[in-house]
Order: C-alpha cells, then structure tokens, then sequence
C-alpha cells in the first residue's frame, strides 16, 4: 500500500483513510484522436478539518465576503511516498454536509495541461496587446513595399523578428484577372497598360498578413507561457513562414470606430517644390545676426511627412534690436467629389533629441462646401507656438470618412524673417508667401532657393490610419487559434517541469527523426565547417559547441558520418551525458540525454570530416521500455478491435470564397479535405463511425493567372476574398504561405486614376515554395495551383503525409488491437514514464493508450496498443 500526500496551494491537507485517488492519464486517445488529454481524477473527498476549511475559507457559508471563488482552479500537487508524481490544479466540487456541520469537501484533480484553458479562457486574439508594438501605417506606400517586402521584418526592445507582416496578392473586393485585351477602367485586370488606363489591384482592397510564430509569441508574452522549441521554432521553416489573413472586416481595410477618427490621412511622400522651402543666411560684410551678435544661418528641409527647421549657426528670437524666426503655411484641397467631407488637418511637433507631442500643436478643420480647402497660416513675422523652436513637423489629417486629395493638392510652404532695428531696418523673408529683400547700403539678398520641382511625385492623399494588429486581426478565440495549429499539424503537449512541450506526435512516441545541419557550431582553433564538407577537424583538440542543437531537453538517438578519417577522435557531449569516442570512418550512433538544448564535440587530435553531404544527419527521441511482465493480472485481459471508425473526416471548418465554392461545384468535393478510410483509393465496408476531425480555419484555392483566354501562364498567382456572387467575404481565420517574386508585370493603382506599373510582390500560396513538391497545409493530395497547369501532378507532401500518416495508418492496421490489462505498478515505474513510453508483457511491446491508476494501491488499468 503506498502513502498518497496531497498538497494544495503548497499546503498538505488530510485524506480520509479509506479515500480512494484514481488518476487517468492519456496523451491521445485511439478513440478520440482530435482530442489531447491530461490526467484528472475522478470526484473524491477531503475531510472537513480545521485546515481545510480554513484552506476553502469555510465555502459552506455564502454570506462570507470575499471567500473561497469555487470557479477558479487551485494549484496543486500529488505525491506517492513523498516523491512528486503529479503537478497540476483541484477544483472544488462541492461540500457534504451532516447536522448542518461539513463533513467532507469534493474534489476533483487536473493535469497541469489544463492551466492554458484556465489562463486563456475566452479570450480572442484580439486581447494580445504584445501584438500592438508592431503597428504599422496603412498607407498606399506601405502597402506597395509590403507586397514587395521579402522578409517582413521589424525590430522591437532591441530584437529583429522576421515574417512580421507582408502582404500578399489577396484581393477583397473583387476578383483579379490577367488580360492585354481588356482595358476596363477600374476592374482588377493585372496587364499593366503603360498609359490612359486604370486598371489593376487597387492598393486599398490589399491587406497585411501576420506570421503565426509573432501570435504564438504574444500568447506565451501574455500568458507567462514558455513553448518548447520542438515545433514553435523560428528555425521551421513551415512553421515560420506561415500568416494569418489580417481580416476583421470584409471588404477594404477598416479602423475600429472606437478611434478618434475613422481615417488618419498621413502624406508621405511629400516633394520639393519650387519656393517651397527656404534657406537664409548672410556672409561677409552683411553678416544675418542673431540677438546675441553672432552670425545666424537657418533650413527649412523638406521631410516626407511635413518639415524640419534647422538651425546651422546663432539662435532664434528677439533681443538686442534684432529678431530671427520663421513660419508656415499648409494649403489643402480634397478631390472635388469630396468636397463636402469634413476633415481636420493636424501639425505634431518632434523637439530636437525629444518625442512627438501627444496632441497638435496647430489645427484647422474644413467647413465642407465649396472648394472645401484648408488654409493654415503662420507667418514668420507674427507669433505663433513654435515661431523660435527647431525640430521637426508632421503633417496629418483625419477624417470621419473617406477622402481623397489629389497629387499637388497638398503643399507646405515655409519662410525665415529677420530685422534689424538699428541702426536701419532689414526687412527679410524667403519662400511663396513673401520675398527676399536686404536694404542695407552695398548689402545684396542671400536666399537659397529650392528648384526641385517635381510636383508629380507628391502624393495624393488616401484613406489611411494606423494599422493596430488587434484591431486587425480576425475575430478568433485564443483557444481556437492554439486548437487549430495543434490540429493542422498533429500536435501534442505535455508539461515538462515549468516548459510546456509541444510536438508532433510522431515525435513525442520517438517515431519519426529529425534532421539537422551542423552550420550551427562553433568553429575554435582546429575547426572549420563548410557547406561542402560539413565541420572538419585538423588535429582538433577543442570543443565545437551549439546551443541550440536540440529542439529541447530529453533523450536522443543521434546519427552522424564521419568521412576522410584520418587520426585522433571525438566524443558527442550533454550538460549531463557523454558518448564513447569515435574514431573511424562510418555512420555512428549515439544516445544522449539532453538536460539543455547543447551538444558539444569534443576533439582530441581529430582529424576528420563529420556530417559530410549525404551524410546520415539525423535525431530522433528515445523512448523508455518498462518490462511489466510480473505485474500483470494473468488472470484477466481483453483484445478488442483497435478501430473504432471506418472513416475518419480531416476537414478546414471554411470553403466560402470563391474558388473554393466552385471546386467544390466542381470536383463534388472540398478543395484540401480528406476523407481516409484506410488505403485512400475506396469507401471499405468496415463497421463503425464516421470520425470528424475539423480546422478552424478558412480554406482557399489560390490561382495562378493566364494571358486571358490562351494557355500562356503568367508568373501571377492571386488570392479572392470574394464569394461566388463576387461580393467581399469575411470567412473564417485563413492561413496561407507566401513567396516573393520578381521579374513579372502587373499594373498597381495608387488611387482610382492613377496606374503604377510593378515588378515584384509576394504570391499567396498553400504550400512552403512553388515547386510541385512542397509541405503543403492541405490534408488531400492535390495539384499545386502553381503547378498545376504545366505538371498536373498531386503534391504529396500534405499534412496527412507529414503529421497524420503514421498514427493514422497504425489506427487502420487489420493488426491493431486495444488490450486491456490490470497490474500493479511498482513506485519506480509510476514515477518515471510518461505517455510516451513503451511497456513490454513477456515478449510483446505496446504504447499506452490510457492508464488509470489507484494511487493507493498501485493497481493500473491500461488501455496498450500493440506496436506495430
């Protein structure tokens, strides 16, 4: 009989004596293969003591305020001869009472898996306000360079992320097609005609996307949830390089409304013009001096959002008879459609080394009618707020509503003023709005003009605002998200210690290798590595280490070849393990057990080659067997039929938009779904169900477009986010791949009449690259819509193949059974598998399917799966 300790909240509470604790444990269960599993136990009892009640904070009595919150899990943990066994959370139940007195409190005991759920609860994706410190503008010119940003990163607290945000050719208005024939103003026509068209894809129905690892960091960010790197590993390149849709809203690209404005129009490609801008100063014998008597010269420089004053020599303002300052003045006009808008136009000053100020320091907003412009004036010669201040001044206007100005229908001009009382007057000013004079006797003007007067390149105003990654973001439970990836991929998660583990399956039963380069180690004095050769040893006596060998702790068979031996050896080294030497060509083995993700080799007058091109480079995890073969009830056990189903449905949960619905119309089924029933080529007559296994996510056939009606194929693919009536579509949260490409012409719209051609952007994709071959996120094997004009071959590398094919195939085996058995399992073993592990009975090796345990007594009921 074994001593069962139960601590809640780090405090130790009694057990009845005769209290029974049974803990079922199961990672994925052959019954229900969508679901991942944590122990619970079922309902038992506490005796209702002194410190238990205190510990519950007497739940019995409701009229006590602030009490024991039964609706809240309580950290806890189980102990089997005072040797941990289980952390995890109790949950309490209820309280039995005798005499009106308590007699007994019910619990319940989970796993420490259903902490996220807890921690997490109903929140969306919209609450993972880590996410905000990536914010961008939506702005015509931002969303041009994101569709033709390869990398998409940005830097925030001092650290680089790649695969933020890009944009692809996803378009959410209408639909976008490839045509020299057709010159229709206005439609989504891609042929980029050089001139008196506009047609092509209107920058504002583009929207971002966000990498999947930036959402799963801002979980963990949120949650004080650590991930292991085994899957969530910026290194998987699958992983990282697959984005959610940044869709809230169908249709264009929206603010929330709970904005100040619903349009923030910020100008930011501002040009020089002619008289714009100024520049003053004096030299020789008609120095320009400032108040102080030294000599001043000043800039106003153009800024892509507003200007700068500089100061080069002297100071602003007024003294000593003298007086230097400047001024301003912005002029505005909207499109003559929009003349009866409202908007306000804003200046926000930047001090020299300072922030922006949090609110204007100049505005004026339109009367909306007429011309409806703007006219904000500040001469140099009158006061105004920053009249004798440097730095720099941002240009913005907001707008209830859309509005649009065209190009030139923005200007800034800017002026110096100075004067000299004694002993004449100097009257002095530069720019558009006034002259430049200088009447002292022998004393010629000196004004620097700008001449750049390439007004085309000032750009038109459209509907722009800060893009705020919550408020972008499809509506979508955290949960749902997490659930999702876990289903794509065939994920499982268990907690190792303070790290949650998460893993493909295969990898968590030690089924499946991964790969690996050896590029990652250091290369101290008798090492080098090349690309070529792998690292390679010249009378090597040092450590080459790295520290991110591994995905994460644990125990690992590790494969390499050693090539071109030539003397001396190597050993493979943990923080806690160490292998034999080697010392001759060859593949070689080793298992190690990994307390961190390092792995060193250390030479010893190696030299040598290791991990040479077609090299075996590979690592796989190690499970344990236990030989319970002399625990087990001889007297009892069931073989059963391993397959509960004849079919088991993997399926996205949207096929709304509109290529999706007319595959389906089509082909009478849906675009990336698979319906397995054990060898993929017929419906079996077996018995059973039909199981769903279904992906919260929306499902997209993306296409790659032709010269209008020929066979010639375009290095265009596209994405419509629009239904089979061609009206915008919200759908469900889609994740697609996306690859740039260069050396393809298609048309741009900068606004609605003015057509930029381009020659590069990022192709929406359902797999990794192009090829036909590629790790794809559909679960059927179907034609890459990339490749499928030239090469109709089905793209096998499917989510099915790569994270579904063995579990599945084991569950369909003719050979599989479920055998249950009892054993009473001695404290050695139950404190040190886990699910993962194998049990050998006389000469067969099973996996644990489910193991309930009587704490007490030791006495296991065990669901095994014999291994095939």
């Amino acid at each position: 009989m074994q001593q069962v300790q139960l601590y809640i909240e780090n405090q130790r509470v009694e057990l009845f004596d005769d209290e029974i604790i049974s803990l079922t444990q199961s990672i994925q269960n052959i019954k229900d293969p969508s679901k991942i599993f944590t122990g619970f136990t079922k309902q038992f009892n506490l005796p209702a003591t002194k410190s238990t009640n205190k510990l519950f904070k007497h739940y019995y009595n409701f009229d006590i305020t602030g009490g024991y919150d039964a609706r809240v899990k309580t950290s806890a943990f189980i102990e089997l001869n005072h040797k941990r066994f289980q952390t995890g959370k109790i949950r309490l139940q209820g309280v039995k009472m005798k005499n009106n007195i308590p007699y007994s409190y019910k619990i319940v005991f989970y796993g420490d898996l259903v902490e996220i759920k807890d921690l997490i609860g109903e929140d969306e994706l919209s609450d993972l306000s880590w996410l905000d410190n990536f914010q961008k503008i939506y702005s015509m010119e931002d969303i041009k360079d994101s569709l033709r940003d390869s990398s998409g990163s940005m830097t925030y607290d001092g650290t680089t992320y790649d695969n933020v945000m890009r944009t692809s050719l996803i378009d959410t208005t209408k639909r976008l097609y490839y045509d020299p024939s057709l010159e229709i103003n206005g439609d989504g026509n891609l042929y980029y005609h050089s001139s008196g068209h506009t047609h092509g894809v209107l920058w504002s129905d583009l929207k971002y996307s966000m990498g999947i690892h930036m959402i799963v960091k801002a979980i963990e960010n949120k949650y004080n949830i650590s991930f292991s790197r085994d899957w969530f590993n910026d290194n998987n390149i699958v992983y990282n390089n697959l984005f959610m849709f940044m869709h809230r809203k169908k249709g264009k690209a929206q603010p929330e409304t709970d904005l100040p404005s619903n349009f923030v129009l910020l100008p930011s490609t501002l040009s020089t013009q002619y008289d714009q801008i100024a520049a003053i100063s004096g030299s020789g014998s008609c120095p320009i001096t400032d108040k102080n008597g030294d000599d001043f010269s000043g800039r106003i420089d153009p800024l892509s959002n507003g200007f700068e004053v500089i100061v080069n020599q002297g100071v602003f303002g007024a003294g000593n008879g003298r007086n230097v300052s400047w001024g301003f003045a912005v002029e505005t006009t909207p499109q003559s459609s929009d003349s009866n808008v409202i908007y306000t136009v804003e200046i926000y000053h930047t001090p020299n080394g300072g922030v922006e100020e949090t609110t204007p320091s100049y505005s004026e907003t339109s009367l909306g009618t007429g011309s409806n412009s703007v006219s904000m004036s500040y001469p140099a010669t009158n006061t105004h707020t920053h009249g004798n201040n440097t730095g720099s001044f941002r240009l913005q206007i907001t707008s209830s509503e859309p509005i649009t100005f065209n190009t030139g229908n923005i200007s800034i001009t800017g002026e110096f003023y100075w004067s000299e009382i004694s002993p004449s007057f100097v009257y002095r000013r530069q720019g558009s709005m006034g002259f430049c004079i200088d009447t002292r006797a022998g004393c010629n003007a000196s004004c620097n003009f700008y001449t750049d007067n390439d007004n085309s390149s000032a750009e038109g105003v459209f509907e722009q605002f800060q893009w705020i990654p919550t408020q972008q973001l499809p509506k979508m439970k955290i949960m749902d998200f997490l659930t999702g990836l876990f289903r794509l991929w065939n994920l499982t998660a268990y907690y190792d210690d303070d790290i949650v583990k998460v893993e493909p399956l295969d990898n968590f039963y030690g089924i499946s290798d991964t790969s690996y380069e050896l590029d990652g180690f250091t290369t101290p004095s008798g090492w080098s590595y090349s690309i070529y050769t792998g690292l390679e040893g010249s009378n090597a006596s040092t450590t080459a280490v790295d520290d991110n060998f591994f995905n994460s702790r644990g125990k690992y068979e590790v494969k390499f070849q050693i090539d071109n031996y030539q003397s001396g050896s190597i050993k493979l080294k943990t923080e806690r393990d160490e292998s034999l030497s080697f010392s001759s060509n060859g593949v070689k083995s080793v298992i190690l057990n990994a307390e961190t993700t390092k792995l060193e080799i250390s030479g010893n007058g190696f030299i040598g080659r290791i991990g040479i091109i077609d090299a075996v480079k590979t690592y796989r995890k190690v499970y344990e067997v236990y030989d319970i073969s002399k625990y087990i009830d001889v007297n009892e056990s069931t073989v059963s039929n391993g397959l509960p189903y004849k079919q088991i449905d993997i399926s996205f949960k949207g096929h709304g938009s509109l290529l999706a619905k007319k595959f389906e119309q089509v082909f009478n089924r849906k675009f990336g779904d698979l319906e397995y029933t054990g060898d993929l080529t017929e419906t079996n007559n077996w018995a059973g169900t039909i199981y769903k296994l279904e992906v919260p996510f929306e499902k997209m056939v993306f296409e790659r477009l032709f010269e209008g009606n020929t066979s010639t194929q375009t290095e265009i693919q596209v994405g419509n986010m629009i239904d089979d009536n061609l009206d915008p579509y919200i759908g469900l949260p889609l994740l697609h791949f996306m690859s740039y490409t260069t050396g393809v012409s298609y048309g741009f719209l900068e606004d609605t009449s003015t057509l930029v051609e381009l020659t590069s952007y990022n192709a929406p994709l359902n797999t990794l690259l192009k090829g036909a071959q590629s790790s794809s996120i559909n679960f059927y094997a179907e034609f890459n819509e990339w490749t499928a004009a030239q090469n109709p071959v089905a793209n096998e590398e499917t989510l099915f193949k790569e994270h579904y094919k063995n579990y599945m195939q084991d569950v369909f085996n003719e050979k599989r059974r479920i055998t249950t058995f009892n054993a009473w399992l001695p404290l050695r073993i139950l404190l040190n598998y886990n699910l993962g592990d194998r049990f050998k009975i006389n000469e067969n090796i099973y996996r644990i399917n489910s193991i309930k345990t009587n704490l007490q007594t030791g006495k296991s009921e065990l669901e095994l799966l014999n291994d095939l």
